[in-house]
């Protein structure tokens, strides 16, 4: 009786540790999840405005080209509603 009792306190003890172990690794992997998503917003949000920086700069540059560039497409975007719809 007293080797099952201590089996089973050992199976407790093991089962504690097992789950105390997978709950750090998945709290590990969802905090390096959590900064590479957080690392991948700022890159996309600084290459966001770098774009739109230098679009700014060409619109600056050549103001007719910005606005020919603009209505070509406004009119490829049109002809794509009507195909669609």
């Amino acid at each position: 009786m007293r080797f099952i009792s201590h089996a089973s306190d050992e199976a407790t003890k093991s089962a504690r540790e097992i789950t105390a172990n997978v709950t750090e690794q998945m709290s590990g992997v969802a905090s390096d999840m959590a900064g590479k998503g957080a690392n991948m917003a700022s890159a996309a949000s600084q290459q966001a405005k770098t774009l739109a920086s230098e679009i700014e700069g060409m619109a600056r540059r050549n103001p007719l080209g910005a606005i020919a560039g603009a209505v070509v497409i406004g009119v490829l975007i049109g002809m794509m509603g009507r195909r669609n719809g």
